[in-house]
């Protein structure tokens, strides 16, 4: 669609002068048809640079999701779209940088209204719920973690998702440093020199035994403050990251930010907790190989961006304007394409 407009006063001044078997092709195609054309290129073209399943990264994660979410909502709310405009294009002029005008939505023609009504009930089919899964991968993420509540809407399923990874994290973290120290004490243990006996005969007398031992507390007091202990770290560690602020290797704006879409397309973030924050935070990296390992299944963005309703394959990296120029071309010239189709069948006999 693109391209077809900006190819647009290419096409009227070739078919100014065309034979009249030429200009039947570009008459079929009325000046509404080019202004729905313009608006719903408007309304996929606001929605198309927060598909980052089109440049397949390995390293988007499922964190993603709950954002892409939010900003499609966003994009469906608006009430202005910049469509591309119908004018002569510079000598230097790409699809990609033909002049756009705000256009209002009460502006749009019917049709135009309609395609905008039909997206944002693809939105609400596609993503009808904040999955709690989906809202813990966004906490265990430091990229995005911070706009938690921005982002889910229901404080509550919120409130519940960290509770729930507080309650793991305390249980890894206490798993882990148990082991751990299991494995010191067992190490610290030395046997008993070959030579010594432990017979009865070789101990000193009861009475002098009897003045030189003392009671030891038991060992399940000791494993119960031990892990009192260990919960204690666990929730100090778990503080420290929700307010874990991390300096990425990506540029910033003039107000000192960072981009969300730059970090997600820049920064593997299973590779950065491995590098730098596993031994730091043990029991979060764990629990991020767990929700953040599964990268974001590209398969709801491309259903949702394509324009035939066919799930893309792994070598595409763009939407395709060129299929989607072909379809509209076929739509306006159905009938001529099934008459020379028909007369191809018949010449074959």
């Amino acid at each position: 669609m693109r391209r077809s407009v900006l190819n647009h006063y290419a096409f009227a001044q070739y078919f100014e002068g065309a034979i009249d078997s030429e200009t039947a092709v570009w008459s079929s195609i009325s000046k509404d048809d080019w202004t729905l054309i313009t608006e719903m290129e408007g309304l996929t073209n606001q929605l198309a640079q927060f598909s980052l399943g089109e440049v397949q990264k390995q390293g988007v994660a499922s964190s993603y999701v709950l954002l892409f979410r939010k900003m499609l909502g966003f994009a469906g709310e608006s009430t202005t779209v910049n469509c591309l405009v119908l004018d002569r294009p510079g000598p230097k002029a790409t699809e990609h940088s033909q002049r756009r005008a705000p256009k209002s939505i009460s502006e749009f023609s019917w049709d135009g209204k309609r395609c905008r009504d039909r997206l944002r009930e693809q939105l609400a089919l596609r993503f009808p719920v904040e999955d709690l899964n989906d809202i813990k991968a966004l906490l265990l993420d430091p990229r995005i973690k911070g706009k938690a509540h921005s982002i889910v809407s229901d404080s509550s399923v919120l409130a519940q998702a960290e509770t729930e990874l507080q309650f793991e994290h305390a249980l890894i973290y206490q798993k882990l440093f148990a082991r751990q120290t299991a494995d010191e004490e067992c190490k610290g243990e030395e046997p008993l020199p070959s030579g010594v006996s432990q017979s009865s005969s070789d101990l000193i007398d009861t009475a002098l035994g009897a003045l030189l031992e003392i009671d030891a507390p038991a060992q399940n007091v000791e494993m119960s403050d031990f892990q009192a202990d260990l919960s204690a770290q666990a929730m100090n560690a778990w503080n420290e990251w929700k307010n874990l602020n991390v300096s990425w290797p990506c540029s910033t704006s003039q107000t000192g930010k960072y981009n969300l879409l730059d970090l997600y397309r820049n920064v593997d973030i299973l590779a950065w907790f491995k590098e730098s924050r596993q031994l730091l935070f043990p029991g979060i990296a764990v629990l991020a190989r767990i929700y953040l390992a599964k990268p974001l299944s590209t398969a709801i963005q491309e259903r949702f961006f394509s324009l035939s309703g066919y799930v893309v394959n792994d070598l595409r990296t763009r939407l395709d304007e060129d299929r989607a120029e072909m379809l509209c071309l076929m739509k306006a010239n159905w009938r001529e394409y099934r008459s020379l189709q028909k007369q191809t069948e018949v010449d074959s006999k």
